[in-house]
């Protein structure tokens, strides 16, 4: 999963069965949540017609759960890539939603991932996410150590079970991943055996 600032094709959204959850804008005293009422092109258009009144916010925590109650009748494991929590507070409401889907969704493991980034970088994250769940693929992050980025983490895939480290790389999606996250503070824990089969 991640949010509609990821900007992901409707064609890979599909593909990899990503869900989204939208962002909302008000124009002219009306709300719209992206791609479900509104077009970006069309949100652009209120924006250049009234900029006064036109403004974006984060989704509610009860609309991040609504997308992960959906995301679990197809999965008992959920990864959300959300934009930067230093630009939304799309992070802060997508925890919370995982915090009220523990009563909920018991049997559902939901990660979240601050992706430090916003727009195409954030999509590409999410999107190597994809395609390594839809590989089986078991990734984790790993504490960068004798550098200055110390403290900070990558992402490594971990071989598959019975399988040497020096063929973990095979999923190319995972390179994406790496490049983009490499000395980026992300958790710790945010792909632990996430998408293990």
């Amino acid at each position: 999963m991640t949010d509609s600032i990821a900007c992901l094709t409707n064609a890979l959204i599909t593909q990899y069965d990503i869900g989204i959850i939208p962002i909302n804008f008000y124009a002219g005293g009306k709300l719209y949540r992206d791609w479900v009422d509104i077009t970006p092109s069309e949100a652009y258009k209120l924006f250049l017609n009234d900029p006064d009144s036109f403004k974006t916010s984060a989704a509610s925590p009860e609309d991040c759960l609504q997308g992960f109650r959906e995301a679990s009748k197809k999965a008992s494991k959920i990864f959300c890539v959300t934009v930067s929590s230093k630009l939304s507070m799309m992070y802060h409401a997508v925890c919370e939603a995982r915090e009220l889907a523990k009563t909920e969704l018991e049997n559902v493991t939901i990660e979240v991932m601050d992706s430090y980034s916003a727009t195409p970088s954030e999509g590409m994250i999410a999107l190597a996410g994809a395609r390594a769940a839809a590989d089986g693929a078991d990734i984790r992050l790993r504490k960068k150590t004798g550098d200055r980025d110390a403290g900070r983490y990558r992402t490594d895939q971990v071989a598959d079970e019975g399988h040497d480290e020096k063929h973990a790389h095979r999923h190319g999606s995972l390179l994406v991943l790496n490049t983009i996250c490499s000395g980026v503070p992300l958790n710790p824990n945010a792909f632990r055996s996430l998408f293990s089969r």
